[in-house]
């Protein structure tokens, strides 16, 4: 006996409800990895741009503060604490360094019996409170470094760089020598 095909459902072109579900389940979940992916890349770079910023902010306070220390006649500021102590400085606005550095001119004449004339350049470092717009109750601070030269008593020339800016921590201090026993 043979069937009849009336009651049989007819082929169309088309897909099923099943595989319309199917698909936008394994569409999905292909978006929800891409998407993760993608923002876990995008923090994975903003993160190294960040120590790239850092890395490049130490190295200019260093070059800077190292040169400026060497040369430096006079340190006013800060004055010397005690080993122990140093555990308790923390980071503070204002001046963090001062010093003086005097440099003598070989094209100058001859001043008299004291010699030579010399340019007296006064250094500051100070930390200027910055505004942090990603956590605005973390403090962040700029680092500024003031160059005051005086080369004729009355006139001062100023020279002012922004070294760091975004930094959260900076400390400064010297220690007490302890003298040979």
């Amino acid at each position: 006996m043979k069937l009849s095909n009336h009651f049989l459902p007819a082929k169309k072109p088309g897909m099923s409800l099943v595989e319309v579900l199917i698909v936008l389940f394994l569409v999905s979940i292909i978006l929800i990895f891409a998407y993760r992916i993608f923002f876990s890349q995008a923090k994975v770079i903003t993160q190294s741009i960040e120590f790239m910023n850092v890395n490049e902010n130490f190295r200019r306070i260093t070059t800077y503060l190292g040169k400026d220390i060497r040369e430096a006649n006079q340190i006013i500021d800060p004055f010397p604490i005690p080993v122990e102590e140093s555990s308790e400085v923390v980071t503070r606005p204002g001046v963090v360094l001062r010093m003086f550095k005097f440099q003598i001119d070989p094209s100058l004449p001859h001043d008299g019996p004291q010699g030579q004339k010399e340019f007296i350049h006064e250094i500051i470092y100070e930390l200027i409170p910055d505004q942090n717009p990603q956590a605005p109750t973390i403090p962040r601070f700029k680092l500024i470094r003031t160059e005051y030269i005086q080369e004729k008593p009355g006139e001062r020339s100023i020279q002012k760089n922004e070294l760091a800016g975004n930094i959260r921590d900076f400390i400064l201090f010297r220690n007490i020598r302890k003298p040979p026993a």
